[in-house]
């Protein structure tokens, strides 16, 4: 749900509601910027990480930010939500809102996977937007909506097995999934 179009009370109440039905849902807020006063216990339990995306899209795509200021703005993003929220936010780098992933990096297939593999081991859950697995082109919206392309020729099987290698790996390991994430080390 798109956080901002109700007030806090609002989810409040849906919040309470839907966890009194189904004690185990998972309520995401829709947010484009730091959401600390939505993702909180008793109202939303994570959030669409669109800080992560532009991060992703800044250093791996654009190549428009240094490794430096990659690392201090994954460092102040590690820091805005407590631990245990920060393992429920849903980690996009495309949605329904959004140009296309394979267009904004002009088709560079090892930008796409080194943006792929960055968001499967970064705390939270790995979203991806359908097609964007197969290099779905799509640019400012509408053409973002395209349906589905189920033609598997024109498919990029190469992106895709590297997804399904991603989500494997990430199955098989449960530190992706619940560990820590610090930066050790930085290099020039």
């Amino acid at each position: 749900a798109v956080a901002d179009v109700r007030g806090h009370q609002f989810w409040k109440a849906l919040w309470q509601k839907v966890k009194t039905i189904t004690p185990s849902s998972y309520m995401v807020a829709e947010i484009w910027g730091p959401g600390r006063s939505w993702i909180r216990d008793g109202q939303f339990d994570g959030g669409t990480n669109y800080v992560l995306r532009q991060i992703v899209l800044d250093y791996f795509i654009h190549g428009s930010i240094s490794i430096r200021q990659f690392v201090s703005r994954v460092n102040n993003l590690l820091r805005m939500y407590p631990w245990e929220k920060t393992l429920t936010m849903m980690n996009v780098l495309g949605s329904h809102d959004t140009e296309r992933l394979y267009t904004l990096a002009w088709g560079n297939i090892l930008r796409l996977k080194l943006a792929m593999l960055f968001q499967f081991v970064f705390p939270g859950i790995p979203a991806v937007y359908y097609g964007d697995e197969i290099g779905m082109r799509g640019g400012k919206d509408p053409d973002n909506r395209r349906g589905m392309e189920w033609n598997q020729r024109n498919w990029n099987h190469e992106l895709r097995n590297f997804t399904k290698q991603l989500i494997a790996i990430r199955k098989s390991l449960s530190m992706l999934r619940e560990g820590d994430c610090t930066v050790v080390q930085v290099l020039s």
